[in-house]
């Protein structure tokens, strides 16, 4: 058996990464809705490169079954548009917001992506869809902007090229991703904008403001070892458990959005 193909004597199954997830992003909402200490927010911190995993998996595990990856799709379309008045309400106090969108819209825009640019094999036509896709969700604020389609990105390539690679090599090959993800929030939320704005900002400014907007995600650091960790495998999922996993998102904003309003004033 060569060092690529041996099993770690410790993995992680779909089912485990979920709740996982599940339950950071929980704590994260809950977080937001009520102004709890930032610790919570912290360990919210995984949830996103937790879920864009789940969901870029389930494309490569669908993407040769075009009815199911077109319901899969539809599902996720329905979810964002049932998702995005208790999004409003938990993030921003208030039940129409169009200054950003939930999450889930991200992985629309992201599925439709990959799947328009997986009809060529070009290099060009390619990066023309992805800089569109990272365009708009930068534009509206959809989930982590710009940068999360490069934080999805990074984590397909993962799944595609390093999943049977050595530990070493996965270890690495996700420091990447993720260094590439930060350097993106920092041009995205921090030098940019402060270079469109028309005012002259200096170098250490610029660095000091990219910085700042680093900072608040670095958490999701922590992530890696658990991706690493992951072996492809659905595991033991309880008998309706996927159904729980998709609504879990929706549920749980107009719970704690109800929560808020009328409970907690």
């Amino acid at each position: 058996m060569t060092e690529a193909a041996k099993k770690p004597s410790v993995s992680i199954s779909s089912f485990a990464l979920k709740i996982i997830a599940m339950v950071t992003m929980a704590m994260d909402h809950t977080a937001v809705a009520f102004s709890l200490p930032n610790i919570l927010r912290a360990i919210g911190r995984l949830a996103f490169p937790l879920y864009a995993l789940m969901a870029i998996d389930s494309y490569l595990h669908l993407k040769g079954d075009p009815k199911r990856l077109k319901r899969y799709f539809v599902t996720l379309c329905i979810l964002a548009a049932v998702s995005e008045l208790g999004y409003n309400f938990v993030d921003h106090g208030t039940w129409l917001y169009t200054g950003s969108q939930n999450q889930i819209l991200q992985f629309v825009t992201f599925l439709a992506g990959i799947i328009i640019a997986d009809t060529t094999d070009k290099i060009f036509p390619k990066v023309i869809i992805w800089g569109a896709v990272i365009l708009f969700n930068s534009f509206w604020g959809l989930g982590y902007g710009g940068s999360g389609i490069v934080l999805m990105l990074g984590l397909c390539i993962y799944l595609g090229r390093c999943r049977e690679q050595p530990l070493w090599k996965r270890v690495l090959a996700l420091c990447g991703v993720f260094l590439t993800y930060y350097i993106s929030i920092g041009l995205e939320y921090g030098i940019i904008p402060r270079l469109l704005s028309g005012h002259r900002y200096g170098p250490l400014a610029l660095i000091r403001t990219a910085l700042s907007g680093i900072y608040a995600e670095c958490a999701s650091v922590f992530v890696i070892p658990v991706i690493v960790l992951y072996n492809g495998e659905y595991g033991s999922i309880p008998k309706g458990f996927r159904w729980i996993y998709r609504v879990f998102y929706p549920v749980h904003l107009y719970l704690l959005a109800f929560l808020k309003a009328f409970v907690f004033i």
